[in-house]
């Protein structure tokens, strides 16, 4: 997935209680099952930056670019509702 092509995208990230589903506008392209429950009050948030410690001093990349309409919702979105989303419906 390409997403330098300076074009708009949506990107969605689904999380229920065993996976993990990633969608680029409005199309599923990759899930993942994990193997806890995730609880996203239990630790500080980011958006546009990605945090990792990997036997090492702790690292982070940032997103070059911009962001707009970030949603976060109580609950993961159904695959219906991640295509209307992004067809504005």
């Amino acid at each position: 997935m390409d997403i330098s092509d300076k074009s708009w995208h949506l990107i969605t990230a689904t999380v229920g209680d065993t996976d993990l589903i990633f969608y680029h506008n409005g199309e599923k392209i990759d899930a993942k099952q994990i193997p806890f429950l995730v609880k996203f009050e239990d630790a500080p948030q980011f958006i546009g930056l990605h945090q990792w410690e990997w036997n090492g001093p702790r690292s982070a990349s940032r997103f070059n670019g911009a962001i707009d309409d970030v949603r976060i919702y109580k609950r993961a979105l159904a695959p219906e509702e991640v295509r209307k989303i992004y067809r504005a419906e």
